[in-house]
């Protein structure tokens, strides 16, 4: 075992994400690290969660999925190299690190997640795919008095910087920095997803004098010039748009609960895996921290749900693998919030099944 181990990564492509999605081996082991202690989960806690769902006992040599006591081992090795190259903590960020006999992955996502280990013949791809819905997209203005900088990210935390010099940043009359950072943002406006304006208070009132630019996210964020990277910028707007994208599911899931025959919406579990399968699920909600655990053949369309965690794969994951895989959008919501609320699945299906 000589796995080449990188930094974590701070994109995920779709092309990437679905070699994940199809890739199987005799073990996979997916672990995610929390965005508040990424870098301080203890990597006992981590061993004795893989010893568990490997059962790995005390006096067992190799169990499930042909991984021994050793492997193991040597994997937590590979693991603290990646929490090594991890030199500060990245709060809001969350860990995936993705363990084969093949490669070892690690992305850090902007998405915040709890603890945990999943061990099978495939990866636990179910935090991915959020990052892939419709509606995630990043659109950044930051004024500074030297430049403008408009950050366009879908995803990831990826770079994609479009830099506007201000040839004269000492002069109080800043109208032609001003029309060219407004022709820059016609030509990037997306539509769909509103702007965060950010930067020293008077140059973002000064801007918002003269613009009419429509799409402006209500919230500007106040960064005093100097007193702000780039990285951590983006990380507070990432946490703005995720508020908001919580509360526009909120206002989504109303609509269902209180207009549910408009919609094709289901909550029959062995329904919705088979028809993620099929690329039919246009929305699925999956209850907050909840897997539900069984088997599914998809030559026969055969669903075997709610068996133990050691007896079956997450069906939870699996339909949102599919759905991710095939376009849909997948939201993660609390209990309390689902549409059919004692249901750990809730799906929109494309068009109507019976």
């Amino acid at each position: 075992m000589n796995h080449t181990i990188q930094k974590p990564s701070l994109s995920v492509s779709h092309s990437e994400f679905e070699d994940l999605a199809r890739f199987q081996d005799l073990y996979c082991i997916s672990i995610c690290l929390p965005s508040s202690s990424n870098n301080h989960i203890p990597i006992k806690q981590i061993e004795d969660e893989i010893f568990k769902q490997a059962d790995l006992g005390q006096y067992s040599s190799q169990q499930q999925y042909g991984l021994t006591r050793e492997a193991v081992w040597e994997h937590l090795k590979e693991v603290k190299k990646i929490l090594d190259l991890c030199h500060q903590k990245e709060p809001e960020l969350s860990l995936i690190i993705l363990i084969s006999r093949v490669e070892v992955k690690s992305f850090f996502i902007p998405l915040t997640r709890e603890f945990d280990v999943y061990v099978n013949d495939h990866f636990y791809l179910k935090p991915l795919t959020q990052l892939f819905n419709d509606d995630r997209k990043l659109m950044i203005l930051h004024l500074q008095k030297e430049k403008a900088e408009l950050v366009f990210e879908k995803n990831t935390l990826a770079q994609n910087i479009i830099t506007i010099e201000n040839r004269y940043p000492e002069n109080l009359d800043t109208k032609d920095f001003f029309e060219n950072v407004n022709l820059k943002l016609h030509n990037l406006d997306k539509g769909k997803v509103p702007w965060i304006l950010a930067g020293d208070k008077a140059l973002t009132h000064s801007f918002l004098n003269g613009s009419k630019y429509e799409n402006l996210f209500q919230h500007i964020l106040d960064i005093p010039e100097g007193q702000e990277n780039q990285r951590l910028l983006r990380r507070k707007a990432w946490r703005l748009l995720t508020e908001y994208q919580e509360e526009k599911v909120n206002q989504y899931i109303s609509q269902f609960t209180k207009n549910a025959s408009d919609f094709n919406l289901s909550s029959d579990l062995d329904e919705i895996v088979l028809q993620a399968f099929q690329g039919k699920v246009k929305t699925l909600f999956l209850t907050e921290g909840k897997d539900v655990y069984g088997e599914f053949d998809a030559k026969n369309d055969f669903v075997l749900s709610n068996l133990p965690q050691k007896e079956g794969a997450s069906l939870s994951n699996l339909a949102a693998v599919y759905t991710s895989l095939n376009k849909g959008n997948v939201y993660h919501v609390d209990v309390e919030k689902m549409p059919f609320s004692q249901k750990p699945m809730n799906a929109i299906f494309t068009q109507k099944t019976h």
